[in-house]
């Protein structure tokens, strides 16, 4: 990768939890998108790290690729950044908008790869005792001892075949 493509991936990568937004959004240099990214690429199958690749150069090059004038996407604004993101996400071309979801997952993996944001979260609580429904209500699990087989509720007491 060259440096281009690094600057590229940070900047990218970062707008779409911008330092200082709502939510859980990340402090300035907290997660290491570079490091995530490289590490998605080196761990996917050689056409998914091409696709990677050209998801980064697509969206780099978007703002001249949609006629907004002769910049790269790391010479916009943050705001302008965020702004053409949620563009690409909703844009008429399959290719753009897949293209740029596929960085929108490295950008989760990061911010829930880094510990300060996860504990932050609440994430590791939440799924440690319980489970989300599509009703919305929560159920807990329950904890079974590492040394005890798992069987199936309607199975009785006794050895497993």
């Amino acid at each position: 990768m060259t440096r281009l493509e690094c600057t590229w991936i940070t900047d990218i990568v970062a707008a779409f939890a911008p330092p200082g937004g709502p939510g859980l959004a990340p402090g300035t240099l907290e997660v290491d998108y570079l490091l995530v990214f490289r590490r998605v690429g080196r761990e996917a199958t050689r056409r998914a790290a091409f696709g990677l690749r050209i998801a980064v150069w697509v969206v780099a090059l978007s703002p001249i690729l949609l006629g907004r004038g002769m910049r790269t996407f790391s010479r916009l604004r943050p705001c302008e950044q965020t702004a053409l993101l949620g563009q690409l996400l909703a844009h008429r071309l399959f290719a753009f908008r897949e293209l740029t979801l596929l960085l929108k997952f490295v950008a989760a993996i990061a911010l829930l790869g880094t510990d300060s944001v996860r504990e932050r979260s609440g994430y590791d609580l939440q799924a440690a005792t319980s489970v989300q429904t599509g009703t919305g209500a929560r159920h807990h699990l329950p904890l079974v001892p590492a040394s005890e087989p798992a069987r199936m509720p309607s199975e009785p007491p006794g050895e497993l075949v």
